[in-house]
């Protein structure tokens, strides 16, 4: 067909116009399908977090993140407050809440003052700091919007640093 010259009405330019409306209605297709996956018209529910140390004493600075434990897209997170409350905002909203499900939870430490020494010990295990291996996860209910509570333990003891041969 090398060669051939398309004229209107020909078969093959109606045929490629049928491609591309086909092509279109698809992609429209997977992008709202991407934007019900990742929250953007799920309605969201009131959620309150409370995070505690191992003595009883809240965290009173860091951030913590969520993720839906069925649909990855659905992240959200927020800061903690001094009272070691966080109330998770929905990622590309603006008031706090979440769509219904189940969520994995991380949190990490308050932020870094000084950038020139070494950071603080966390004051929590290092296992809580990746959602997917904290371990904690809580229930966002419809019926129930409740609050949920958490206690970090304490980090593991930490063992000296290896020197290197012959340093002092």
């Amino acid at each position: 067909m090398a060669g051939r010259s398309v004229k209107p009405g020909d078969p093959m330019t109606a045929r490629t116009r049928r491609l591309v409306v086909q092509g279109i209605a698809c992609l429209g297709s997977l992008l709202s399908a991407a934007l019900l996956g990742a929250g953007c018209s799920e309605k969201t529910y009131p959620v309150s977090l409370t995070f505690t140390l191992a003595d009883g004493a809240p965290l009173s600075t860091g951030f913590v993140t969520v993720q839906h434990t069925s649909i990855a897209a659905i992240l959200g997170g927020g800061g903690i407050a001094a009272d070691g409350s966080c109330r998770p905002v929905l990622r590309g909203r603006s008031a706090p809440g979440l769509p219904a499900g189940t969520y994995r939870v991380g949190v990490t430490a308050g932020p870094v003052t000084d950038f020139d020494a070494p950071p603080p010990p966390l004051p929590f295990s290092l296992d809580y700091t990746n959602p997917a291996g904290s371990g904690l996860t809580f229930t966002v209910d419809p019926a129930d919007s409740a609050h949920h509570t958490f206690t970090l333990a304490k980090p593991a003891a930490s063992r000296p640093m290896p020197r290197a041969a012959g340093s002092q």
